[in-house]
C-alpha cells in the first residue's frame, strides 16, 4: 500500500519547499521510494511507496504509460491482476513490469473507467491524461483505502491522507456537524470530513475532473439493499460462502513480501488464519493481550487457536506502562481524530507485527456482512412482538446508571438497558441510537455551535429497517468504511503494514447480501453462515466463545493515565481562544467522570481528548 497526493487545475507554481513537505507526511504509508511530477498548467501527481508486488524500481510511481501521454498514482493491490494482465496480454497490450500498477494504469488506457469493474482489491488512484489535462480518480468498492478531496477555485487537491492537504493550502477550518458527529459515535461518517469544504470519495465511486469540464462523479458499485436472493438451501449457501472465502483468502496470499494473519481466537480470524495455513502451512499468526487484564485479554484462546490449526504464533503483550510510553506515536497516527478506542490495540498490534511481515491477513467486515454484533441480535428481538413487551414492561426496573463496560456483568447491564431504551425508537432512530458512544446530551452542551439535525448518514440508511439484512446494509455503507477500515488503514500505514480484509471480497459480499437474513442469525447464534461452513476446520472453543470486542480499559484510563492529559485542555482560556466547546458543562462533565464514570462519559472525554490532541499537531503543519 502506499500514499498519493494530487492538485490539478492549480493556478500557480509551488515551491519545491512545499512538493518535499507534502510528499514527507505521506512517508508512513510508504518508506520504500517517493517522488512527484510537476506537469504543464502546475499540474502535479505525487507518490509514496510501500513495495509489495514486483519490487524492483522499474514499478515505482508515478508511473507513465509508454506514449507518455498517462500517469498513474495508485495506493492498494490488484488481487486477481495476474488475470487481467493475460487478458490485456491477449488484447496485444506489452508489459515492462510485473507489477499490478503496471495493469491498472494499460487497464485505464484500454477500458477507461470501465475496466474497474474487472477489479478485484483494494484501491485509490489518480489516472490523469495530459493531452485533455483530466484526472480519474477511483476508489474500491467497500472504502477499505481513503481518499480526501477538496475542490474550490483553484482546482481539485487529493489525497490519502488530511495531513498532506494541509501541506497544500488547504484552509482547517471545523465542520460543526462533522464535530458534532465524531463527538456521538467516535469517527466522522463518510462522506463528512472534520475540515470544512474537504470530503471522502464515497466507496465504488469514480470522479472525472478538469477546470474545463469541473467535476463527474459515477457509482460503479453499490451495497445492493435490493439484491436478488439467491434459491439456495442453508446448507448450499454455507458451502457456497465457504468456497468464495477460501478463494478471496488465496488472492490475498500474493505478494513478493512476507505475509502474516492476526488471530484472536474468534470465529473470524481462525478462519483467515486456518484457510491461510492450509494453502501455503507455516503461516505467522498474531495476537494482542494485556497483561493483569483478564476481561481484555485474548491470548489464552488464540495460542489454543494456534496450537489447533498448527500456525506459528506469537503472542504481544501489552501493559499500561507499554502502552502510555507510545501513546505520543498513537496520537500522532490521527490524521483526522479518530476515538474508537480499540485502534489503540490495533496501532500495538501493527507495530509490533511489521518487525516480521509487510503484509498482514485480517477478519475485519465479518461482523458486519455476516452478522455478528450484539446490535444483529438486538435488532431481531426489538422486531420480535414478545420481546418488545417484555422490554417495555421492565424498562422502569432497569438501572439508568448500567452504563460501564469494565466487566462482563457490568456490560451486560449496559447492553441490556441500551436494547430497551432502543425499542422505544423508530427503526432509523434506533440504528442511530445504538451506533453512538457518548451520550448525545454531553456531546450538546459542550459545544458553541451543536448541531440538532439528523446525523448525516440518515441519507445512507435503508428508508425502513425492517429485517436484518436492512441493517446490514446500514453497517456496509456507514460503520465499515469510516470506523472499522479507516482504524485499519490508519493504524497499520503508521507502522507501514499493509492489510488484506478477505470478507471483503464483493464477491463474498454481494453473495451474502442475496442471503436471507434468517442464514446468519437465528435465536441467539450469529453468523450461522460461518459456524455451518467452516464447523469442521476449527476447534469447537472457537464458535462456543462469546463475542468479545477488542477493546481496552477505557473507563479507568480516562480517570487515571489519561486524566491529566485530558484535563489540560479543559482551560478556559484555550477553550474560549479555539471557540469550538465550552468550558463550564466540560468541567462538569470531567469532575463528573472521575467520580462516577461510565461508559458514555468517558467516551466522550476521550474523543475531546483526541480531537485536541490532533488539533494541536495540525497546526504545526504549515499550510
Amino acid at each position: 500500500m502506499c500514499g498519493i497526493v494530487g492538485w490539478i487545475g492549480n493556478n500557480a507554481p509551488l515551491s519545491s519547499k512545499v512538493l518535499l513537505s507534502t510528499l514527507n507526511s505521506l512517508k508512513h504509508r510508504g518508506p520504500d521510494h517517493g517522488n512527484h511530477v510537476v506537469f504543464e498548467h502546475n499540474n502535479f501527481l505525487g507518490h509514496r511507496r510501500l513495495a509489495v508486488i514486483d519490487l524492483e524500481a522499474r514499478s515505482n510511481q508515478p508511473m507513465k504509460s509508454p506514449c507518455g501521454r498517462y500517469w498513474l498514482v495508485y495506493n492498494g493491490e490488484l488481487f486477481n491482476h495476474a488475470d487481467l494482465r493475460h487478458n490485456l496480454s491477449n488484447s496485444g497490450t506489452a508489459f515492462l513490469t510485473s507489477s499490478d500498477t503496471e495493469v491498472l494504469l494499460q487497464g485505464l488506457m484500454a477500458y477507461g473507467k470501465d475496466f474497474i469493474k474487472e477489479v478485484n482489491g483494494f484501491f485509490a488512484f489518480a489516472f490523469y491524461d495530459t493531452l485533455t489535462q483530466e484526472v480519474l480518480l477511483g476508489r474500491d468498492r467497500m472504502g477499505i483505502k481513503p481518499l480526501y478531496l477538496f475542490h474550490s477555485e483553484d482546482g481539485l487537491r487529493f489525497s490519502s491522507e488530511l495531513k498532506a492537504l494541509k501541506s497544500l493550502g488547504v484552509p482547517f477550518h471545523i465542520n460543526p456537524q462533522a464535530l458534532n458527529e465524531y463527538l456521538l459515535y467516535s469517527y466522522v461518517p463518510e462522506p463528512l470530513c472534520l475540515v470544512d469544504g474537504v470530503v471522502k470519495l464515497s466507496p465504488g465511486t469514480t470522479l472525472q475532473y478538469s477546470s474545463k469540464g469541473g467535476i463527474i462523479q459515477t457509482r460503479y458499485y453499490n451495497v445492493d439493499e435490493s439484491a436478488p436472493q439467491k434459491a439456495l438451501s442453508f446448507t448450499e449457501a454455507a458451502t457456497m460462502c465457504k468456497e468464495k472465502i477460501e478463494y478471496a483468502v488465496g488472492l490475498r496470499m500474493v505478494a513478493d513480501v512476507p505475509v502474516g494473519s492476526f488471530l484472536s481466537g474468534g470465529i473470524d480470524s481462525s478462519i483467515i488464519a486456518s484457510i491461510a495455513q492450509k494453502l501455503h502451512g507455516g503461516i505467522q499468526t498474531y495476537s494482542i493481550g494485556f497483561e493483569g487484564r483478564n476481561f481484555f485479554d485474548e491470548t489464552s484462546v488464540a495460542n489454543r487457536t494456534a496450537i489447533a490449526l498448527g500456525t506459528k504464533h506469537e503472542n504481544i503483550v501489552l501493559s499500561d506502562e507499554k502502552i502510555f510510553n507510545h501513546i505520543d506515536l498513537f496520537f500522532d497516527a490521527m490524521d483526522e481524530p479518530f476515538a474508537d478506542s480499540s485502534a489503540i490495540n490495533v496501532f500495538h498490534l501493527c507495530k509490533c507485527v511489521k518487525e516480521h511481515i509487510t503484509v498482514a491477513l485480517s477478519g475485519d467486515g465479518a461482523d458486519e456482512v455476516f452478522g455478528g454484533y450484539n446490535k444483529h441480535r438486538a435488532l431481531r428481538m426489538s422486531l420480535n412482538p414478545f420481546y418488545r413487551s417484555l422490554l417495555s414492561a421492565i424498562r422502569p426496573l432497569l438501572s439508568t446508571g448500567s452504563s460501564s463496560r469494565g466487566s462482563m456483568l457490568k456490560n451486560k447491564a449496559r447492553q441490556l438497558h441500551r436494547l430497551s431504551i432502543g425499542m422505544g425508537k423508530s427503526t432509523r432512530a434506533r440504528y442511530a441510537y445504538w451506533a453512538a458512544f457518548s451520550n448525545p446530551n454531553d456531546v450538546h452542551r459542550t459545544l458553541v455551535n451543536p448541531y440538532q439535525g439528523n446525523p448525516s448518514f440518515y441519507d445512507l440508511l435503508p428508508k425502513k429497517i425492517e429485517c436484518l439484512n436492512d441493517f446490514l446494509y446500514a453497517d456496509q455503507n456507514i460503520i465499515l468504511p469510516s470506523d472499522m477500515l479507516t482504524k485499519v488503514d490508519k493504524m497499520s500505514m503508521a507502522s507501514s503494514l499493509e492489510v488484506r480484509v478477505p470478507f471483503l471480497d464483493h464477491h463474498v459480499v454481494d453473495l451474502a447480501n442475496s442471503l436471507p437474513s434468517s442464514f446468519k442469525i437465528k435465536g441467539s447464534t450469529t453468523k450461522r453462515l460461518l459456524r455451518k461452513g467452516f464447523k469442521n476446520d476449527l476447534p469447537s472453543e472457537v464458535f462456543l466463545r462469546p463475542k468479545h470486542g477488542f477493546e481496552v480499559p477505557l473507563e479507568e484510563w480516562t480517570k487515571t493515565v489519561f486524566s491529566d492529559r485530558i484535563e489540560q485542555f479543559i482551560q478556559k482560556d484555550f477553550l474560549d481562544a479555539q471557540g469550538l466547546f465550552l468550558y463550564k458543562p466540560l468541567r462538569q462533565i470531567f469532575e463528573s467522570n472521575q467520580k462516577e464514570g461510565g461508559a458514555e462519559t468517558s467516551a466522550f472525554l476521550y474523543s475531546f481528548l483526541v480531537f485536541q490532541e490532533w488539533w494541536a499537531r495540525i497546526n504545526l503543519i504549515d499550510g
